[in-house]
Parts: structure tokens; sequence; C-alpha cells
């Protein structure tokens, strides 16, 4: 039996590999800086994770070694695996290089963007095995359908990822089919400027084989002024559109389980891709009825509360000003007569520096907006940036243009702070960001 040891196993991205490993019958062990729900459960089927990240972790009997991309060369982790490599000349990858040896195997329909591409990712997976077309998916998040998992093995030759852009992961792989949500700025801590993201995604994109299949948000600025940049180069790719206002957003309304107008330009993308594969508008159109949306986006939950009884709460990983704009959008049309109590953990310094405009822009006409402080993303901040952001700086500003804003440092306090002002039998609260504040439920 092959054995694979990865490095930050407890990412969502590692974490799917870890599984695909596992199915493949290969033994996996990993490590992580602190334990998780992702860490937990894939303990529970079989895999063994130590934490905390130590050098001896690291095990020489082993045939491949995995890193997460935000892994340094400082992990000593890291280092011990490359003294590893020198004695045994084993190979050390990210985990989306693994994943494109798969992706070269198998016929890819790959979901990009710079948001949507999680839930677009998740709808297209359920389509494709409600259909019987029996896929293999990664994706980077976990699906209700597929028992709260964020992969899935298939017999068939389909393969289905999300591919982040992030440090031009993406390029690892080999695409049939690309959906491109959006493209806005973000990650500029890597890309440095807009330019630099459409330079990726366009060498992305221009992978794509042969009568390989674009399929491309009409309703996106960005995303029209790649696709024909693309149509000028590539004359044998067929682009494919999508828009809110296509006659088809009509009958996906009526069926889709999950609100906001963004998850029904998400389901028109996949309904796109399903005609592409043959499939029957009835049977594309019953797939997406099913959907229950994803893990951490615009997830609803009903709990019961030990401060506040039995209340609603959503839980969201936007992150970037547009997936922030979008989530808030998502609630007041899904709750218009409720009041609505927003509570975002800002997902990195480096990010909340670059975009902060845009995020005053997002966030500047929301009211009962609790900012808790930057989640700092180990091996992605620059100390001189650092220093000069947080979160006090965006309600500073914010200030200017509403009074029902709160700073509350740690999320921890967040139940003390809504203690005389929440209405369970009013009152919804949304949970966003991409680091631990969906930790927060578990004080509420």
């Amino acid at each position: 039996m092959k054995k694979a040891y990865i490095i930050g196993i407890g990412g969502i991205g590692a974490s799917a590999v870890a599984k695909y490993l596992l199915h493949r019958g290969w033994q996996v062990e990993g490590s992580d800086m602190s334990k998780s729900e992702i860490t937990e459960n894939l303990e529970k089927i079989g895999v063994k994770v130590k934490i905390p990240q130590k050098k001896e972790n690291v095990p020489e009997d082993v045939d491949l070694i995995i890193k997460n991309p935000a892994i340094t060369e400082k992990n000593v982790e890291l280092q011990r695996a490359l003294e590893i490599q020198k004695k045994k000349n084993i190979k050390i990858k990210n985990w989306q290089e693994v994943l494109s040896d798969v992706s070269k195997e198998k016929f890819t329909l790959a979901v990009c963007g710079t948001h949507g591409k999680s839930t677009t990712t998740s709808m297209l997976s359920i389509m494709m095995v409600k259909t019987k077309l029996d896929p293999t998916c990664i994706i980077g998040t976990n699906i209700k359908e597929f028992g709260n998992t964020n992969f899935r093995s298939g017999k068939s030759n389909y393969f289905v990822i999300e591919a982040d852009e992030y440090e031009g992961n993406f390029l690892n792989y080999w695409p049939n089919v690309v959906i491109l949500t959006s493209i806005d700025k973000d990650h500029l801590d890597y890309f440095k400027n807009l330019r630099n993201i459409f330079s990726n995604f366009e060498k992305f994109i221009l992978k794509l084989p042969k009568n390989g299949v674009l399929i491309c948000n009409k309703d996106s600025e960005n995303v029209m002024k790649l696709a024909n940049r693309i149509k000028k180069k590539r004359k044998d790719i067929k682009i494919i559109y999508y828009s809110l206002k296509d006659k088809d957003s009509k009958k996906i309304k009526k069926v889709l389980k999950v609100p906001g107008s963004h998850n029904v330009s998400n389901a028109l993308a996949v309904f796109k891709v399903g005609k592409v594969l043959g499939l029957k508008e009835k049977d594309i159109l019953k797939s997406l009825s099913v959907f229950k949306g994803v893990w951490r986006r615009f997830d609803i939950r009903k709990i019961n509360s030990k401060n506040f009884g039995k209340i609603t709460i959503v839980h969201d990983y936007a992150h970037n000003p547009q997936k922030v704009k979008a989530a808030i959008q998502g609630v007041f049309e899904k709750w218009p007569n409720k009041r609505i109590w927003i509570v975002f953990q800002p997902h990195q310094r480096q990010r909340t520096y670059y975009l902060f405009n845009d995020f005053i822009k997002a966030l500047k006409e929301v009211e009962n907006l609790i900012l808790t402080e930057i989640y700092d993303v180990p091996g992605r901040e620059v100390d001189k940036i650092s220093a000069h952001i947080s979160s006090k700086h965006l309600y500073e500003k914010l200030k200017k243009y509403t009074d029902k804003i709160w700073f509350v440092k740690d999320y921890k306090d967040v139940p003390k702070f809504l203690k005389d002002k929440f209405n369970k039998k009013s009152d919804i609260i949304l949970i966003m960001g991409a680091g631990d504040i969906y930790e927060l439920e578990k004080y509420l």
C-alpha cells in the first residue's frame, strides 16, 4: 500500500485530495496547526491527522508528500520533507498538482471565477449525479447531498473540479469545459492588479482543446471582455453565454430552493452545461430543484441557542466585496420583513488593505453591522501591511455613513453584545467570512 503525507491537510482542497487518495487505496496521513471540523471528519474516515505541526510528524516511509500552497519554506514539516526527499528521491507536490494528473486522464469540467465557484461546482456535481453521469467531483466546500463532504468518487470518465485562481493554481488543470462565473479584483497580494488576474484567466481558458467549450456569464462586464479576447485568439473554442435576462432564468427561479439572483445566475451556468452534455431540460431542472445549498455558502440553520433560544442564522463564506454584497442581498431577498444582524469577519489583512475602498462601497448602506477583527492567514500576511490595517479602520470609515455599526474585536463576545438587542421573533443573524467566524455558532 502506498503512503501519502499531507502538510496542511485541514485546508478544504487538501482534504478533498486526502479523500481521493484514500479511495484509491492509499494510506493517508497529514497534519495541521489546529483541529477543525475538517480534520475531525478526516479522522472519522481513517486519515491519521497530527496536531500541531512538528518536524518529527513527517514519516520516512512515505511515497508522496503533498502540501497546501499556503505552506512556506519556513514550515518545519516542509523542511523535514525536503530532507527525506534528498534521501529517498520522493516527490513533493502541491495538492493541485496531484489533481493535474486526474484532469489529464478524464473529461474535465472546471468551474472558475473570483466568486460563485463553490456553489456552481456543487450544482454541477449534483446535476451530473442525478442524471446518472457518475462524475468524480472535487469541490471547495462540503455538499449536503454528498453527506457533507467535498469529494465524490465516480466510475465514469467525467471529472468536475472547482478551479481556484489563487497563485495560478488552476493552471495545473486540463479542462474540456470551462464555466467562467466572474472576474473581479481579489488576491491582490499575489496578482497585484486586475490586468494580471485577466492574464491568468486567459491562460487557463486557452488550455481548452480544439472544440472545447467556454460558458460565460454575460452579466459580467469583465467576463465579456475576456470572452471577446478568447474569441479573437481561438476560433476553435465554442463560447456559450448565460444571463439573468435569459428566458431560462424564469424556469430556474421557479424550481430553485436557494435564494438570491446570484444563485439563479450560477444555476443558469449549470443549465447551459447540461445542454452541452445532451441532457433533457426537465432532468436538468429537476436536479437543480433538489439543490439544498452548501456548507458556508448561504447555509441557513435553525439552531437552539443557549443565549437566545430557537433562532435562524445564515453562514456565508463571503470574503471579498462582491461576495459580501451578494450574501447581504440574498438575505434581504429571503427575509424582507426581518431585521438582519450582520456579523462580518474580514479575511486576510492584505485583502482588506488592497480592497479597502471596495469593502466600504459594499458595506456603507448596511445597518446592524458588527465587525470583528480581521482573520490572519498564516503565510499570507506581510508585516508592513498588517501593522497598518485592522477592522477598526473599516469601522471608523463606515461610521460616517451609519450609526448602526459596531466593532467587537473578538467574535466570542458577539453574543454578549447582542444580549439586550436581539429579538428572536423578528431577527436573523448573517455570519460572514472565510476564517473561523463560523465558530460563532457555538457561542450564540
